[in-house]
């Protein structure tokens, strides 16, 4: 009796068919659209902070009010305490109110914590002034964030892997 032996040419049958039926296949169409629905989310993300970046205002914020910290916990890592509260500032001779996160730091004293009173410098869109962000004081750098080029980078990995899957082992 002969050993079973699987071929090349059963394993990438759709391979015959070219790239329009390998397109088809579920092994490309799958970490195509998930690459490129991660790839958009980044650049769609990436390009809101530069225009807000670029539109923001930066002035000097008092907090009014702080909230209760709350605890975000993590599957593969310690908690994050997030503290947020309600500033006040001037736009225009007007005061505004806006709620945002004063800090976010791992559970215990928060050095960056701020206090009832304090002074904050914050970054607000002028066409939607209640619309704020802490900033440093310099303002807002524009610079992409982490977890931007985090999505993103995977995103490119997904788009690789199906292009990789589309183009080889193809027969002709």
């Amino acid at each position: 009796m002969e050993p079973f032996r699987i071929r090349r040419r059963d394993v990438w049958a759709v391979g015959r068919r070219g790239w329009r039926g390998r397109l088809r296949s579920s092994g490309v169409l799958v970490p195509l659209a998930i690459g490129l629905a991660m790839l958009t989310g980044g650049a769609l993300w990436y390009w809101e902070a530069q225009a807000f970046a670029r539109r923001s205002v930066v002035t000097e914020a008092v907090v009014v009010k702080v909230e209760p910290p709350y605890r975000l916990e993590q599957e593969d890592g310690p908690p994050i305490v997030v503290h947020s509260g309600m500033v006040r500032y001037r736009v225009a001779g007007r005061a505004v109110t806006a709620r945002l996160t004063l800090a976010s730091c791992r559970p215990g004293p928060c050095a960056s914590r701020a206090a009832l009173g304090d002074r904050l410098t914050v970054a607000y869109d002028p066409g939607a002034v209640g619309r704020a962000r802490r900033a440093p004081p310099g303002g807002l750098s524009g610079a992409p964030e982490p977890a931007m080029l985090l999505l993103a980078g995977i995103g490119v990995l997904f788009v690789a892997a199906a292009a990789y899957s589309l183009l080889s082992f193809t027969e002709a």
